[in-house]
């Protein structure tokens, strides 16, 4: 395909004049400028921006430290104020320093230094050196100590090795007290030691290089005028840093900042480079092609030309397709016109066939169909319902059964489906009379089963009463009939007749219970009946088999939920139900537990829940349980028409609605939702 576009572009381009090449030309060069451009002014853009954030960035953490820093040196304040009440002595200087501590934070020790001596330290643990220490003596220290005091202000010396060991800053406020005489002398220093380290690590500058930000901090050193660094990322110099100044008493410190990533990188560069390379090849390739466009306009129109006669003939292939489809297809307009239909649809409804003309109002067509007694007068009326959507079945005055199915299109219009399914309903409704024949034959082989034991037992208790009656009449003809043997012989009559009518009246009862339910399966005979003691009825006759297994059914049944529908068709369902349980639920269980409710829902609808805790059906064969012949128990009991005939049973005859709910690996759950009062089975309109 590329090579037939090459070849079709190729003539189209080598008959371009010189003109057009040297217009693509400048529009190449002209968009490569215009991106080169528009690159470096985003490059500007990105600096300004990484700079802007660098510097808050600065600034954020260089006001971090000077907070800090401030917080912990107030203390000397507070404490300068405390001396100057106490005439230069502080009571209780160890608990008043802890609090202080604890209260401004970030403070590593507090002195009292008389005269420039260190006497007292809280806490005095690990700072024992600096015990007797003058910083005014000091070489590193003097100076800074000297200014303190020539100021008398709190100054920050440092940082620097402390005396005590550590590396951190020495905040110094001078202390000057009056006199006898009120002239103020020079009392000592109040110092407050704040360690580096722990500095840092209540800011937030140690996160920086994870954010991807070097730093240094440092400060100008007021003795020798160096730079002295005291903290920073790496040994490597930063190449563009950002400054924020911090303030500290008498002095200020400085943070450098700047971005790990300096710059855009090469690839992103190289990157953008090749996009704006990339667009300047369109920009000259769009205009050789709109200088190239007439002489494509006649091939462009001979090729539509073409795709318009093959769309023809694949029009005219689908409509071939369509007319040899079995179902016959009618199109409506959302207007109700008639649009298009197969000659399908004209086979299935042949006495109108000639009158089908598009354009033809769907009112037209019911009105013929009617006439021509293809509809009956509920159908034409139902068949006017527009918005009428779904699957039905029609019964045609001929015994056909054509199966409707009409969907609404995207223009608001219909499509609706006619098939002649009239084999498959006979054969739906064959197989349907063979499983209820089935099912009667398995009920009377438990019923013959059940009853045999009754009628046994009364057979049994009237042989033993005709022998004690033989033995009664020989006394009497011999003349040694006693009191008490006649008294013994009617309590054995009486005994006997308690266990004949029990035994007779239990036969009497199943017996009963075959008759309804066989009269209600082996015909579709609609009654007005009570849910519950038909379901105790159908149970009644599946107990033969209950008892022969080792699982157990428990009921659950509303009373006086009356329905005028098909009891027969309810009988096969429950059966259908608990023979399938009983054959596959429970493969290697004996103590299956299986459960049957019924109850309303509303005036309108009853719901029975059937459920057992067998094994549960196979995600892959959800799907597939109600098809017929499906069974996963072939050879072995199955036929796979069980829960196919309860589906249609359900939605066909009874006209509700059946839900599966099975997992794995236990339990398995078929709700059923039936109208109280069932359809009529006439079906439903086709159009």
């Amino acid at each position: 395909m590329k090579a037939a576009a090459k070849s079709a572009l190729s003539p189209a381009l080598r008959k371009l004049p010189l003109r057009a090449w040297l217009l693509a030309g400048a529009a190449f060069l002209f968009a490569l400028l215009l991106c080169g451009a528009l690159i470096a002014a985003d490059e500007r853009m990105r600096h300004q921006e990484r700079t802007r954030v660098v510097t808050e960035v600065a600034n954020l953490n260089a006001r971090e430290i000077g907070d800090r820093l401030e917080r912990a040196l107030s203390a000397s304040f507070a404490l300068t104020a405390v001396l100057r009440q106490g005439g230069g002595q502080v009571d209780r200087f160890e608990t008043l320093a802890r609090e202080m501590i604890n209260t401004y934070g970030g403070i590593a020790a507090l002195q009292l230094a008389p005269g420039g001596v260190i006497e007292k330290i809280v806490p005095l643990a690990g700072n024992e050196r600096a015990l007797g220490f003058n910083p005014l003596l000091d070489p590193v220290q003097g100076f800074e100590a000297q200014r303190a005091i020539d100021t008398r202000r709190l100054t920050l010396a440092g940082p620097f090795e402390l005396v005590q060991g550590g590396f951190g800053v020495v905040g110094r406020y001078p202390v000057f007290l009056p006199d006898k005489r009120g002239d103020e002398r020079f009392w000592g220093l109040v110092q407050v030691i704040v360690r580096i380290p722990d500095l840092l690590a209540v800011t937030s500058l140690g996160q920086m290089e994870a954010a991807g930000y070097r730093y240094t901090l440092w400060r100008i050193d007021p003795a020798t005028g160096e730079r002295v660094v005291f903290a920073r990322t790496s040994d490597e110099p930063l190449r563009a840093p950002v400054d924020a100044v911090i303030r500290v008493p008498e002095g200020r410190w400085a943070l450098s900042v700047e971005d790990s990533g300096t710059g855009t990188s090469a690839p992103v560069l190289a990157g953008e480079g090749l996009v704006a390379l990339l667009l300047s090849l369109l920009v000259a390739g769009a205009t050789l092609m709109l200088l190239r466009e007439p002489l494509l306009l006649q091939r462009e129109i001979d090729e539509r030309r073409a795709v318009q006669e093959e769309m023809q003939r694949a029009a005219e292939r689908l409509r071939q397709i369509i007319n040899t489809m079995d179902s016959g297809i009618v199109l409506w307009d959302s207007e109700q016109r008639l649009v298009a239909w197969n000659e399908a649809f004209e086979r299935i409804f042949a006495d109108v066939r000639h009158a089908l003309q598009p354009g033809m109002p769907r009112r037209t067509l019911v009105m013929m169909l009617r006439a021509a007694g293809d509809m009956t007068e509920d159908a034409t009326a139902a068949a006017n319902d527009w918005d009428a959507l779904g699957a039905w079945d029609r019964l045609l005055p001929d015994g056909r059964v054509i199966a409707v199915q009409r969907m609404a299109t995207s223009d608001g219009g219909r499509l609706t489906l006619h098939t002649d399914v009239t084999a498959v309903r006979r054969a739906n409704e064959v197989l349907a009379r063979n499983d209820r024949m089935a099912s009667l034959g398995r009920l009377v082989a438990g019923i013959a089963h059940e009853i045999n034991t009754p009628i046994g037992n009364a057979l049994m208790v009237a042989t033993s009463v005709q022998q004690r009656i033989d033995e009664m009449a020989a006394a009497v003809a011999d003349g040694a009939l006693r009191r008490s043997t006649l008294d013994g012989f009617l309590r054995m009559v009486r005994e006997s007749d308690e266990i004949l009518v029990r035994n007779l009246g239990r036969a009497a009862e199943l017996i009963q219970h075959f008759k309804q339910v066989a009269v209600d399966q082996t015909s579709d005979r609609r009654r007005t009946f009570d849910l519950a003691t038909v379901l105790d009825e159908v149970v009644a006759t599946l107990m033969p088999r209950l008892k022969r297994s080792t699982h157990a059914l428990h009921l659950a049944l509303a009373p006086d939920l009356t329905m005028d529908s098909y009891p027969g068709a309810l009988g096969q369902i429950v059966t259908n139900l608990i023979e399938n349980s009983l054959l596959h639920a429970f493969p290697e269980r004996s103590d299956g537990s299986m459960r049957l409710v019924a109850r309303a829902l509303d005036e309108t609808y009853v719901e029975i829940l059937y459920s057992d805790d067998g094994v549960g059906i196979p995600a892959a064969d959800r799907s597939r349980v109600f098809d017929p012949f499906f069974t996963t128990r072939m050879g072995q009991g199955g036929s796979g028409l069980g829960l196919s005939i309860v589906l249609n049973l359900v939605r066909d005859l009874l006209g509700g609605d059946l839900d599966l709910s099975a997992g794995e690996p236990r339990g398995t759950t078929f709700r059923l939702r039936l109208p109280r009062v069932a359809p009529q089975k006439e079906g439903a309109p086709p159009g």
